[in-house]
């Protein structure tokens, strides 16, 4: 190594390297800018993300899936979509255009099952179940006890006073409430 080389890189290490200072939380941000990006603007959301995404969801993909084949979590989507319907800047546009991303892909499968060509069932199956709200079967079940009033409970006997007579009652009594709980009788 040559003694040029040797003193230039004792002058390198010799000298610190300046950086821009950060400005103090509340400070006037005269002067050099601060580091990183501004508040409020996310990294990642970006518009050739935003239309892939929307892309995915066209086809009838879920929220979270389409996200996923995109390279963003679920919580990151879930987070985005719940900033975007309260109104958030730039989320709010975000969760527009995811809205109207999944409007078209139930289109798409609408249109695909009522059809009738193939793939047509499947369409159908996926609208039930992804789109539930709209186009899913309700299904409701309800007891009722006589003329549609409530289900009446009565007790044929007062036990109470038969494990009173009989202490081996008393005893079965317990290990059932024990087997039931999950611990062994007292």
């Amino acid at each position: 190594m040559s003694s040029d080389a040797k003193s230039a890189g004792k002058k390198s290490a010799d000298k610190p390297v300046s950086r821009p200072k950060r400005a103090k939380k509340g400070a006037a941000t005269e002067g050099p800018k601060a580091l990183g990006r501004p508040k409020n603007v996310p990294a990642l959301l970006k518009p050739e993300l935003i239309d892939a995404i929307c892309r995915n969801l066209e086809l009838g993909m879920s929220n979270n899936i389409a996200a996923e084949a995109e390279g963003i979590s679920r919580s990151t989507m879930f987070d985005w979509m719940n900033r975007g319907a309260k109104g958030v800047k730039p989320y709010a546009a975000f969760h527009e255009r995811v809205t109207r991303a999944r409007a078209k892909g139930a289109k798409t499968l609408t249109e695909l099952a009522l059809a009738g060509e193939k793939g047509s069932s499947q369409a159908t199956w996926l609208l039930e179940r992804r789109y539930r709200e709209d186009y899913g079967s309700v299904q409701r079940l309800e007891h009722t006890g006589a003329d549609g009033g409530p289900i009446a409970s009565t007790f044929d006997r007062d036990i109470s006073a038969e494990v009173r007579k009989n202490p081996s009652a008393l005893v079965a009594l317990q290990s059932v409430f024990s087997a039931v709980l999950g611990r062994k009788p007292d």
